[in-house]
């Protein structure tokens, strides 16, 4: 095994009248670039295998990260709408992600969750469809404008005011 290592560098120093400075520095470089691309591999596998969603009866549940972990819970009754997103090399692997717009994040410039990696997204687009389709939007409560407010209580006096009068 050493005679693998030893022989290209004894050859190179030789051959190409390498100094071992130039030849540490390349060494050096060359460990770096395999050390990244190793890492990378690594880093996208771990996190690829990280990405978890649930789809309940009431809400998708997203958690992910592999270092710095996140849980997203988006209820359907929320969801405004979903986009796709698909690169080139996403197009390529045969996935794409989504980004969840709810009401509560309208006007926000990122997305309230993202599920990244989806292989089957017809089938995972269909059945999101049909729960968000089964949990109908919950009314909230809307605030009149004050000045309306000020004026509806202005005529209930008014009216109040009148049959006073009347009875006197």
């Amino acid at each position: 095994m050493l005679i693998l290592v030893v022989a290209p560098i004894t050859a190179a120093i030789l051959l190409l009248k390498v100094t071992y400075v130039e030849l540490t520095i390349v060494l050096i470089i060359f460990t770096i670039i395999i050390v990244s691309t190793l890492f990378t591999f690594f880093w996208i596998s771990k996190y690829y295998n990280s990405i978890i969603y649930k789809l309940t009866e009431d809400e998708i549940i997203i958690r992910q990260g592999v270092w710095f972990k996140k849980t997203s819970i988006v209820p359907y009754n929320r969801i405004t709408n979903i986009d796709v997103q698909q690169g080139p090399i996403s197009r390529k692997l045969g996935i794409v992600s989504l980004k969840i717009q709810t009401a509560g994040y309208s006007g926000q410039p990122r997305s309230e969750a993202v599920i990244n990696g989806i292989e089957e997204f017809d089938e995972f687009r269909d059945t999101v469809r049909n729960l968000i389709l089964r949990n109908k939007p919950v009314a909230t409560e809307v605030y009149e404008d004050p000045v309306q407010q000020i004026l509806k209580e202005l005529h209930y006096i008014r009216e109040i005011l009148e049959k006073l009068a009347k009875i006197k």
